[in-house]
């Protein structure tokens, strides 16, 4: 058995999320040598490559292994929800049910996070093929129950709760894309500070009680020059072209 020593540069799974025209798609789009999934159907205005949009689950998956053949840094899928949406509609037909609360006892949400967990495994395969893969999100807010604390809302990737935490335990980086707010402090202690408006766009990159994020590079909790966000995956790259021209 051969041992090894230090850090790795492989291929990065990530999760970019965020409100909806916050501006993720286009940031996303300025990675080198990238490609779209299209889901959501979202990307006319955005200069880019990207495939046909997707309609079914089952195409979905041929364009994952399609593109895992070619010589893209990148595939950026867009977006996770709209991945969900498609993965419902095939439970659905394949089992001849209205909803997956129709299946009782949450059998329908398992089923769910099942093909979430082979999702994954297929994410994981392009990135062994030293492609990186980034899935951007929206948000929702949703009620934290901490077991050390009273619960309290919390911005959450828009997912079902179940696939939610399966994709965000085995992704490389949970990154949350929002506008650094503007605060009005006021001199009365009696009255409360105000938000009176969006300042520029940043991303958080480490937990938080107000969000979800987390990553595994050593980030900065917040990165405040978006356009040097995806540089932890330009090491990679430039590894990869090395590799090529040996």
């Amino acid at each position: 058995m051969e041992l090894i020593r230090g850090k790795q540069d492989t291929a990065k799974l990530v999760v970019l999320y965020g409100t909806s025209g916050v501006g993720k798609s286009t940031l996303s789009s300025t990675i080198e040598n990238s490609v779209f999934i299209d889901i959501e159907g979202g990307l006319d205005e955005i200069d880019c490559i990207k495939t046909p949009r997707v309609k079914t689950y089952n195409q979905f998956k041929s364009y994952i292994r399609d593109l895992a053949k070619e010589s893209f840094n990148t595939i950026i899928i867009d977006s996770a929800d709209s991945l969900e949406n498609l993965m419902t509609k095939e439970i659905l037909s394949e089992h001849d049910k209205k909803s997956l609360a129709d299946f009782g006892y949450g059998k329908g949400y398992e089923l769910l996070s099942d093909m979430w967990t082979n999702a994954i495994d297929a994410f994981s395969f392009v990135k062994e093929k030293g492609i990186n893969v980034v899935i951007i999100g929206h948000d929702q807010i949703q009620r934290y129950e901490d077991p050390r604390h009273d619960g309290y809302d919390k911005i959450m990737l828009k997912l079902h709760k179940k696939s939610a935490a399966n994709l965000i335990a085995r992704c490389d980086a949970l990154l949350f894309m929002t506008y650094d707010m503007i605060v009005k402090t006021s001199e009365n202690v009696m009255e409360k500070n105000k938000a009176v408006g969006k300042g520029k766009r940043i991303v958080l990159c480490s937990d938080n009680p107000a969000y979800q994020a987390k990553n595994r590079f050593n980030l900065p909790d917040k990165i405040t020059n978006i356009g040097e966000l995806f540089n932890f995956l330009k090491k990679n790259n430039e590894q990869k072209k090395d590799e090529k021209n040996d």
